[in-house]
């Protein structure tokens, strides 16, 4: 994660950390499929082109696993270079993607014909998933920041019919992050709803 992130800054600790997880990775013991969830930010790019090429280098096959917006957007903000470092991961480097639905799976399809594209599900997506039991527990579990939409989930659930949701239980649940969106979070507990803090 300190490696990964976008707010991460290069710094000493920063380079330090980043060689150690390089020689972390080259030093892997080898599985069937590499799986890397990485971002399409600018500095992620750069920051995960070192560990795929050293796992390239081991022979691993590797598979991107995508939860970025489209790939198209991403690209026209790239400069020259990045661009084509962008066209030389997802065309030599890694063996295919992992994307969430269809539309994300058509728009990589677009760039690169020959990728290999695996639509996988989210469990919202999944159609196999049916409720068998009496009571069920609906579960958000995110940092408590205002952008990833906790109290608007909380306003949806008091118009949900109250018949609907008698089997049910919303439970929030994350990292203390904002204590100010928290309180706000907190003041407005109900019936059939959970917060449970870190």
């Amino acid at each position: 994660p300190n490696i990964g992130t976008r707010k991460s800054k290069l710094s000493f600790f920063f380079l330090k950390k980043y060689v150690q997880f390089l020689f972390e990775v080259f030093f892997s013991r080898k599985t069937d499929i590499a799986i890397i969830s990485m971002s399409l930010s600018e500095k992620s790019i750069y920051k995960f082109l070192p560990a795929l090429l050293a796992l390239k280098i081991k022979g691993q096959k590797l598979f991107g696993m995508m939860h970025d917006g489209s790939p198209a957007n991403h690209q026209k903000k790239y400069n020259f270079f990045t661009r084509k470092i962008f066209k030389l991961i997802f065309e030599k480097i890694i063996d295919g993607n992992l994307v969430l639905g269809s539309s994300q799976k058509h728009q990589w399809k677009k760039l690169f014909p020959k990728l290999k594209i695996v639509e996988i599900y989210g469990a919202r997506q999944n159609p196999k998933i049916s409720i068998t039991k009496d009571r069920q527990r609906l579960t958000y579990i995110s940092h408590f920041f205002a952008s990833k939409g906790q109290f608007d989930l909380i306003k949806v659930w008091d118009k949900v019919n109250p018949k609907l949701k008698e089997n049910f239980i919303l439970t929030l649940a994350g990292g203390n992050q904002d204590e100010a969106y928290l309180k706000k979070i907190l003041e407005n507990q109900r019936d059939r709803l959970e917060i449970i803090i870190d």
